[in-house]
This record gives structure tokens, sequence and C-alpha cells, in this order.
């Protein structure tokens, strides 16, 4: 395959995954940018847990990984994403507070 030519899926490839990406609903969206801008396996994705996440060191650790080695990862591209669960966990657990219940773990 021609430079060119590589160039040009890679542009048609970002166009897509940018269309894709708005339609998604959440979850599903932030699954999806991790696992695109992170390589995580919706397995890796799914066991993370808040502290997994580091945001003073911009990493994230992996526990759970299909070779069942665990490893670190920097967070570069997924900040946003978990910046925007964090934020939503916090509404979640806000919300059951002041209706005298817990979330479901």
């Amino acid at each position: 395959m021609t430079h060119a030519r590589v160039t040009a899926e890679m542009r048609r490839t970002a166009a897509e995954w940018k269309v894709l990406r708005k339609a998604l609903p959440e979850p599903l969206k932030s699954i999806a940018e991790m696992s695109v801008t992170r390589g995580m396996r919706l397995g890796e994705i799914l066991a993370l847990q808040w502290t997994d996440v580091d945001f003073i060191r911009d990493e994230i650790s992996m526990r759970d990984t299909k070779g069942n080695r665990p490893r670190v990862i920097p967070m570069e591209g997924a900040r946003a994403v978990l910046e925007r669960q964090a934020k939503v966990a916090r509404l979640t657990l806000k919300s059951a507070q002041s209706r005298g219940t817990s979330p479901r773990k």
C-alpha cells in the first residue's frame, strides 16, 4: 500500500470515528473512547475501579489483563473520558445520598 493510500485510509477512519463518537450514547461512548485512545480491551475497561486511576501521575493501573500481568499505561487520550465518568459517579452518589439510599456496587 502506498503512503498516499495509507494516509487517505487514516483520514477516512478518523472521520468515521468522529461520526461514531457523536452517535454513541453513554456509557458506550466512554467505553469506545477508552478502547480507541488507550488500546484497552472491553474486559480491562469494565474491570477498572477508581483506585486504578491516578489523576496526579496521569496513569491507569490495569490489574485484570489478558495475560494476567498487571500493567500501567499513561492516561493521555483517556483523561477527558475519566473526568466525565468521575463527574457522573459523583452526581450519582450525591443523588443517592440526598434520597437516603446508597448506590449499587
